[in-house]
């Protein structure tokens, strides 16, 4: 559902791209980047225990996206609650039984949501550098269908997105991506992890967005 303009805690507006509900405990939030620093903090201003994390990043780009994750989280939830790491560099909320998976793009943050399942998300600008890196990414059965950028930016989001629902020991040689083709702004299609003493199918979403490409994936607890 596109949302348009929404009014944060402060009364001020902000461009929320959309956030769309995907099953009865599962949400989608879409931001663009295009506030500066100064009106962020304005909008956003931090409590203590923010503070502490905050001040640790020297990027101002970083800065920026913290910021607006946080600001995006809050739409969503309609409530502010504090985002926190594991050792792996997994997110987690605070006080929440909530899971959360985050990814950033050049000009777009998304985040996803859900109680009951595990969500992977990864969003990418669709360039030529995932052309460089192909052979690191994608398996000898991959290369033989994967050929434009489009395709191979969704395989890569899409490896992304699944990395996220394991969050450790896992790497993308791991991850099969089967055959599909993007014809339209948003579609489906399949995957499976093959460890040694562990497989999985996963069913996978993309939507474009701009020059960008966003691949997420809900994931049941049970099924890991």
């Amino acid at each position: 559902m596109l949302i348009g303009w929404l009014k944060p805690l402060n009364g001020t507006k902000m461009p929320l791209i959309f956030k769309e509900k995907l099953t009865d405990d599962s949400q989608l939030g879409i931001w663009k980047k295009e506030e500066n620093f100064e009106f962020l903090q304005s909008v956003y201003p931090l409590i203590p225990s923010e503070k502490v994390s905050f001040e640790k990043i020297n990027n101002p780009i970083r800065k920026n996206e913290w910021l607006t994750t946080r600001i995006l989280l809050t739409e969503m939830l309609e409530k502010r609650k504090i985002i926190q790491y594991t050792e792996h560099g997994k997110p987690f909320l605070n006080d929440s039984n909530l899971h959360i998976s985050i990814s950033h793009s050049k000009h777009f943050i998304s985040i996803l949501i859900s109680e009951n399942y595990k969500p992977g998300i990864d969003i990418e600008h669709i360039s030529t550098r995932v052309k460089k890196v192909e052979h690191k990414f994608l398996s000898k059965t991959e290369l033989t269908w994967c050929h434009d950028l489009d395709l191979m930016t969704a395989c890569w989001s899409a490896k992304e997105a699944i990395f996220k629902v394991f969050g450790k020991d896992l790497d993308f040689k791991d991850i099969e991506i089967y055959p599909f083709t993007i014809e339209q702004n948003m579609g489906s299609f399949a995957a499976k992890v093959i460890k040694t003493d562990f497989q999985s199918d996963f069913s996978l979403n993309y939507r474009l967005i701009e020059n960008d490409i966003l691949v997420y994936t809900l994931k049941s607890s049970n099924a890991l």
